[in-house]
């Protein structure tokens, strides 16, 4: 019971690729952004929804409630580890993809944008631990180091825009 979130998410993921990539005609550099995309979106959903359950987590130094059998912490940017750095790690090359697939997006776009792969990532593994007890931890300072990972990654693409690599990445953006 507690792959099949991992396995639907995989699913949605891998028809919601194919339908996208099936929409035009994309130049070789697009389709390297598209597959490569894809791979880590991939290993994104398998590392969030693998059904490790919570046997790495110290879980006494944060302030852990249970609603049911979902533990979780809505304590924000109180008590940092790894776990935050991690999380802004694993969400730069989203920052990154976003940037390539929508490259001219206001801030505050940007911002609404960067929120939303932590929230899917949370409310997922919120429903996930409600129907099949994952054993995750819907922690909102991941929420928040998700949202900082994906505005780095994009800052990235922002800052190397202003040098030579400019011409790759026009090459590699989604809109053309």
């Amino acid at each position: 019971m507690k792959w099949i979130p991992v396995i639907f998410l995989l699913a949605v993921l891998l028809i919601s690729w194919a339908f996208y990539y099936r929409l035009r005609k994309w130049t070789f550099w697009q389709k390297v952004t598209l597959f490569s995309g894809l791979i880590y979106f991939l290993t994104v959903v398998w590392l969030t929804f693998y059904p490790a359950g919570m046997t790495f987590f110290a879980g006494g130094y944060k302030p852990i409630k249970y609603f049911g059998n979902v533990a979780y912490n809505l304590v924000a940017l109180r008590y940092f580890d790894g776990g935050f750095v991690e999380n802004i790690i694993m969400t730069i090359p989203a920052g990154v993809y976003l940037s390539l697939a929508k490259p001219k997006l206001s801030k505050s776009k940007i911002l609404l944008w960067s929120l939303v792969p932590g929230l899917v990532i949370e409310s997922c593994q919120f429903f996930s631990d409600l129907t099949v007890n994952l054993q995750r931890v819907v922690d909102i300072d991941d929420l928040c180091a998700n949202t900082l990972g994906m505005l780095i990654g994009y800052g990235i693409v922002f800052l190397l825009k202003q040098t030579d690599l400019n011409k790759v990445i026009t090459k590699l953006t989604l809109t053309n």
